[in-house]
């Protein structure tokens, strides 16, 4: 949930202006479908390509949060079994 919310948060200029939250249905189904740490992973990448897509080049912090978000996944890749969650080709 907190990774949803980071995500959501990320760069949108609503948090200065309203109230920023995740839907309900997100929630319900991260809460229905996470089951084990795989698909807890799915999630997880899912929401770290979100905030790595939102990123601004000019930006000063962006080549910082860019290089930690591609150590979170490359620690997910190599934590996976799974080749089908591979992070192969997601850049």
């Amino acid at each position: 949930m907190a990774m949803a919310t980071l995500a959501r948060l990320y760069n949108n200029p609503d948090v200065f202006t309203g109230v920023v939250k995740i839907r309900k249905g997100l929630t319900a189904s991260i809460m229905l479908e996470i089951s084990d740490f795989e698909s807890a992973l799915k999630y997880f990448r899912m929401f770290a390509r979100q905030i790595y897509g939102n990123l601004e080049p000019s930006d000063a912090s962006s080549g910082i949060i860019s290089d930690l978000l591609e150590q979170v996944l490359e620690f997910d890749a190599q934590t996976t079994h799974d080749p089908a969650l591979s992070m192969e080709g997601a850049w």
